[in-house]
């Protein structure tokens, strides 16, 4: 028997669940975020299971500036299904940005109740050659083709999901790749998907949405319940479809009004790639187009011995590091050294807003009202000049 719309919705109002697993179900404005980022699983989900499938793939949005739910700013991320048995044609134009990689996964965290991780880990740089062009073309599947001599890379066949992570450092000033992916070994018409084919697929839909908060409002928890509060530990996200060679480190910020958190790190004699960010009390990237909220090696400002310092806080300490908690009072932070030469525990301390420069090398800048605002303009323009899919 064919399903119903109201058992599609059924299956979505199960998300009311979630309203009592958040830190603080009492508050109305956590509640109002935990609404807004149930709707926008729904938005990522649809992308997810109708948008191609591994016959016929597509890459489409998984996570970036509207979809929130923990995606690195630096990242735009695109997605597709593929059957680790396939062949598959993964062709375009390298762009500039500063990394490329194909994650090959099993089981995309939401999708199952439990993740599958990684099934391979592809820096497109070190395993591709690209012509004086930026074009490149290459063969993923279990074995290579017979009598096929061209770039190919190795998909293991419990693979079923494939996601490309194009990662920027100079948003202002580096090139998006073009991409494009296509299975070899099936017809390339695609036939009208039957009425169970779609019936499965919005299942999948339905559920995928409070599976995705719960999964990842679960792995949040570890944080608060673990105590690592104005601290930070490192940590590896390769079971959620972390890099491999991507030293995580993260922690939980929490301020009582007035206070501000100066975080304090040395950073690696080689550091290809470094940032730091804020989540907030459900996992999601707060606001970073309009807010700084975020910052990465490019964009950081150095002191002179060498070290970053950037203070979390509220209000605008007035300085070109600070960490804008857009409001938030507690939150989550997260930071990445990728194959850095070391990989240090940055430091936390807390100390009044009022006193920061106190606490700050006497040469760290003054940024005013009018600077602050230049600035975020800039950073938003450069975001939205960003290919997010």
């Amino acid at each position: 028997m064919s399903n119903t719309l109201q058992s599609y919705l059924d299956a979505i109002g199960k998300g009311a669940a979630l309203e009592s697993t958040t830190w603080n179900p009492t508050d109305p404005q956590l509640r109002a975020d935990l609404h807004d980022q149930f709707f926008m699983n729904l938005v990522q989900g649809y992308f997810l299971y109708q948008g191609a499938n591994a016959e016929h793939p597509d890459f489409t949005p998984n996570y970036n500036n509207i979809l929130r739910l923990q995606p690195n700013p630096d990242d735009t991320y695109v997605r597709t299904e593929v059957d680790g048995n396939g062949v598959y044609r993964l062709s375009g134009e390298r762009g500039t940005i500063r990394l490329l990689t194909a994650t090959l996964g099993r089981n995309v965290i939401g999708t199952t109740e439990t993740p599958g991780g990684q099934t391979a880990e592809y820096d497109l740089d070190e395993h591709l050659t690209f012509a004086e062009d930026g074009t490149f073309d290459c063969i993923f599947s279990a074995e290579r083709p017979v009598g096929y001599d061209g770039q190919w890379l190795h998909m293991p066949p419990e693979t079923n999901g494939f996601l490309i992570r194009r990662r920027a450092y100079d948003w202002a000033n580096e090139r998006d790749p073009r991409l494009a992916i296509e299975r070899l070994d099936v017809p390339a018409l695609k036939p009208r998907p039957s009425c169970s084919e779609v019936e499965a697929r919005l299942t999948g839909l339905a559920e995928y949405a409070e599976r995705h908060s719960r999964q990842w409002l679960r792995y949040q928890d570890q944080i608060r319940d673990k105590g690592i509060i104005n601290r930070i530990e490192h940590h590896g996200f390769t079971e959620l479809g972390g890099i491999r060679v991507q030293q995580y480190w993260w922690g939980m910020f929490q301020l009582e009004p007035g206070e501000a958190l100066i975080l304090e790190t040395e950073v690696p004699e080689v550091a290809p790639y470094w940032n730091v960010q804020l989540n907030d009390e459900i996992w999601n990237t707060l606001e970073y187009m309009w807010r700084q909220s975020h910052l990465n090696g490019h964009q950081a400002e150095l002191d002179s011995d060498g070290k970053f310092r950037a203070v979390i806080s509220v209000e605008d300490p007035g300085i070109p590091n600070w960490l804008d908690t857009v409001g938030r009072l507690q939150g989550t932070l997260v930071g990445r050294w990728y194959k850095c030469s070391t990989n240090p525990v940055p430091s936390i301390r807390k100390v009044k807003l009022a006193e920061v420069r106190d606490h700050l090398p006497s040469e760290t800048p003054v940024i005013d009202a009018q600077e602050r605002d230049a600035r975020i303009r800039a950073r938003a323009r450069a975001l939205q000049m960003r290919i997010k899919w």
